[in-house]
């Protein structure tokens, strides 16, 4: 079946860019048999009818698929069902490297520190303005309730 689903004049390279639309070949590999990486999930599948559905087009896995029928069938649009599918997919991978990330963005962040720094500090000035009128508004909103917690506190102690 590999042989079938395998078409002649395909590289077996992988050119540089994420989307299927920005590349001039199909992703395609071989271990232990062909591979093929889906442009919505970005896995890598077995080049076979198990994985994948050649008369729906060789872009999708089978999974991805799936997922885009079943937000389609909720309504979306195929835009909106594209990008839930892809949303899916990258979730899953995320959670499925979650601590490799945080590593990552810790250990920039510890060799960084001057450029984190001076990025925050930036952004403070920037939005000192904004920052400042949003606790203004949260005090004025709660200020009945710290007032009555303060006096609360106080007629306890002068009760003791």
């Amino acid at each position: 079946m590999t042989a079938d689903l395998y078409r002649a004049g395909y590289s077996s390279g992988y050119a540089a860019g994420r989307r299927a639309a920005n590349r001039t070949h199909l992703p395609v590999r071989w271990r232990d048999g062909y591979e093929m990486r889906c442009s919505t999930c970005l896995e890598w599948w077995p080049l076979d009818e198990e994985n994948w559905v050649p008369r729906l087009g060789m872009a999708r896995c089978r999974a991805c698929w799936r997922a885009y029928k079943a937000a389609k069938q909720r309504g979306y649009t195929a835009e909106d069902a594209a990008k839930a599918a892809r949303n899916e997919a990258q979730r899953a991978r995320y959670h499925a490297n979650r601590r490799r990330y945080n590593e990552a963005a810790r250990a920039w962040r510890a060799k960084n520190r001057e450029k984190v720094a001076a990025y925050n500090a930036k952004y403070r000035a920037e939005h000192r303005e904004e920052t400042l009128a949003r606790s203004r508004a949260y005090y004025a909103e709660a200020r009945p309730v710290i007032l009555a917690k303060k006096r609360a506190a106080h007629r306890g102690e002068a009760a003791a």
